[in-house]
């Protein structure tokens, strides 16, 4: 069952955060970002919490190395925002836009759990014709769920090696939680976007063609 009161957890970079997700408990592990110089890259962090979160704050430290340092002004805190079938492509109990202001409350959803169906026959896909059976999802509850993503422009300068510093997540309902994080940083440079290059390959479907 969801744990009682504000949960701080980690995820991983492609994870899909949901309203019915929760931390597993146990140790936090450091938010780890990797990135070339002159590159912008991101690690992520989850707050849940069975109550309405309110005052949510994040505050980064900055970056340290031996062979330097990053600014906190230099790694950017955003909030995901609930997704809406009217505003999005997202249903609401999953996540859509980057904001870069937490909100003041992030309230528990009203999502229901997604109804699905599957083919009978797994060799035939999901949404052709035939017999399906679904998917029932029983015993799960939403919560208030803010998905965090730390951001970091790493300078075209910086020296390579491995950053490292803190995420001070606060809430009105609950303890100071600090969060280490750790950059590395390659000795790659990455190129201004303006000179980037751009290949785009095109290949066919010989499914959906011969459907």
């Amino acid at each position: 069952a969801r744990p009682r009161g504000v949960q701080v957890w980690n995820c991983m970079p492609a994870d899909t955060i949901t309203a019915f997700d929760y931390g597993e408990g146990g140790a936090l592990h450091p938010v780890t970002i990797s990135s070339p110089r002159n590159g912008v890259f991101s690690g992520r962090l989850v707050v849940s919490s069975d109550q309405a979160i309110r005052a949510l704050k994040v505050t980064v430290s900055d970056l340290a190395a031996a062979a330097g340092r990053i600014p906190a002004a230099a790694v950017r805190v955003r909030y995901a925002e609930p997704g809406s079938l009217t505003s999005s492509s997202q249903a609401p109990y999953r996540y859509n836009a980057l904001l870069d202001r937490l909100p003041e409350e992030i309230p528990v959803s009203s999502s229901a759990p997604p109804r699905e169906s599957y083919p009978k026959n797994y060799m035939r896909v999901k949404y052709a014709p035939g017999p399906q059976f679904p998917v029932a999802r029983k015993g799960i509850s939403v919560g208030a769920v803010a998905p965090l993503w730390l951001t970091v422009r790493v300078p075209a300068d910086a020296a390579p090696g491995v950053y490292a510093g803190t995420a001070v997540v606060s809430a009105a309902s609950c303890d100071p939680v600090t969060v280490p994080i750790k950059l590395v940083v390659s000795a790659w440079k990455l190129p201004d976007p303006k000179d980037f290059r751009i290949v785009n390959f095109g290949q066919h479907s010989p499914d959906s063609m011969a459907r």
